[in-house]
Parts: C-alpha cells; sequence; structure tokens
C-alpha cells in the first residue's frame, strides 16, 4: 500500500480504521519481538479501545493518562482562543492537551477522565449555550462527582452571572472546581485573561 495512502487512512474519522493504522505504525516493532515497549498518544476512550485490540495477542497495555481535554462550544471564537490558552498552560507543565469542540464529543467521553475543562460563552440572558452545551452539560451532571473540573467562557454583556450559576452547578453535582473559579473574560482575552488561562491549564496538567 503507498505510504501516502496509509497516512491518509491514519488521520481517518473511522475510529477503528484510524487506530488500526497508529497501532501497526507507531507499534509494529512489539508487534514483531523486536522490541519490548512502546508509547502511543491517543484519547482515553481511544486507549481502552487499543486494549481490547491487543487482548488476545499476549502484549500487554497500560494506559497512562497525561492528556487533558478542553471542550467547548463556539460562537464568536473567543472562548475557541480561550481553550487554546489552556492548552498552552497545559504544555508548560509538561502534559499534553486536547482541544475539542462540544459537537465532535460525547459526556461518555470523558467519564475516565480525572481532570478537564469546559468553555462556553455567555448567552441569552446569562446562560449555557441552550442546544448543544447544555445538553451535554445534562448528560454530564450525573458523572462529574469527584472530578475536577475547570470553567471558562466569554461575555459581551452582564455580570458574569452564567459562569457564577455554572460554578454553582458543578459543584452541586460533586465535582472540584480547579483554581476554586471560572475564567470569564469580556469579548477577547486579554493578557491577563491568558495568564489565569494558562494558570489553569497549569492546574489541570497536575491532576492527571
Amino acid at each position: 500500500m503507498p505510504i501516502q495512502e496509509v497516512l491518509s487512512m491514519s488521520k481517518s474519522d473511522d475510529v477503528a480504521t484510524r487506530l488500526r493504522i497508529l497501532l501497526a505504525l507507531h507499534c509494529a516493532p512489539i508487534l514483531k519481538g523486536i522490541k519490548a515497549a512502546n508509547m502511543l498518544a491517543v484519547r482515553v476512550y481511544e486507549a481502552e479501545y487499543i486494549c481490547r485490540m491487543l487482548g488476545h495477542t499476549g502484549i500487554f497495555c497500560r494506559i497512562l493518562k497525561t492528556q487533558v481535554t478542553a471542550v467547548f462550544f463556539m460562537c464568536t471564537g473567543n472562548t475557541a482562543m480561550m481553550a487554546e490558552m489552556i492548552a498552552a498552560g497545559v504544555s508548560e507543565a509538561g502534559k499534553t492537551a486536547q482541544v475539542v469542540p462540544v459537537e465532535s464529543v460525547s459526556a461518555a467521553d470523558l467519564k475516565e477522565e480525572k481532570a478537564f475543562a469546559l468553555g462556553c460563552p455567555s448567552m441569552g440572558e446569562e446562560q449555557l449555550e441552550e442546544t448543544i452545551m447544555e445538553p451535554f452539560m445534562e448528560e454530564l451532571d450525573s458523572m462529574i462527582s469527584g472530578k475536577n473540573v475547570g470553567l471558562f467562557g466569554s461575555y459581551g454583556w452582564g455580570n458574569e452571572e452564567w459562569m457564577r450559576d455554572w460554578e454553582d452547578r458543578i459543584q452541586s453535582d460533586g465535582a472540584v472546581l480547579v483554581n476554586g473559579e471560572g475564567v470569564a473574560c469580556n469579548g477577547a482575552p486579554d493578557g491577563e485573561a491568558e495568564e489565569a488561562l494558562k494558570e489553569l491549564g497549569r492546574a489541570l496538567a497536575a491532576l492527571v
């Protein structure tokens, strides 16, 4: 198979196809018995999938969770910028970050993660976005007890009431609010907000 086709398949949207290709590319020396170990960076739920794939090969698979996920809903782009700043803080702390729009992830994908960040701008009368982020949060409500959650988002009006309500909500769910409060900024994040977001990333990294 031409190498270009192999590399293209490694970016496939089909999880099974992509992971099989990545496994072959990165772990071929182990499968052939040439070396004893290797590491493959994947999402948490993908790591579990790979362990199942290797379950009857005799190869021992251990999941090392060193990744922080930042899930966000984007309206104008400010919250996406904030997510990237959190990722920068995670990287500064020596861990890896995954920044994903909420439309591309399910609540179940976060089930095994100890620490993650959630971002959403203030919408309507200071509330979470109703059609995508709110249903996602409703699924998380019953799953996040004991987890460490960082919150972030931008706003264009009001007094950050949506963030205060969100903070109360996740703590009522039994989760720990990382750094004691969410990071909210009016419009695009400035230098002060950037540092607060990077600090949130560093704090999350220390928890995984």
